[in-house]
């Protein structure tokens, strides 16, 4: 089977720049800058979509190295 720690490790990391956009977004917000004002809606909600689909590739790939770590009698 394909080793699914590099996929994982990049997954991860891109992640990290996904919550930190957000975070950053959250942050600006308290100052009255809204970065969604800044941006084009099509892309705000292109990076909100990644996000998404970051997080369930996350699971999918945590369900998958579980499954290969299980003990075996």
């Amino acid at each position: 089977m394909n080793d699914p720690i590099k996929p994982l490790r990049i997954i991860l990391i891109l992640l990290i720049v996904s919550e930190s956009f957000w975070l950053l977004s959250r942050l600006l917000s308290v100052v009255d800058l809204e970065i969604y004002s800044l941006l084009p809606s099509n892309l705000y909600n292109l990076i909100g979509m990644l996000s998404n689909v970051l997080m369930i590739l996350l699971f999918v790939f945590l369900i998958r190295l579980i499954g290969q770590l299980q003990l075996k009698p």
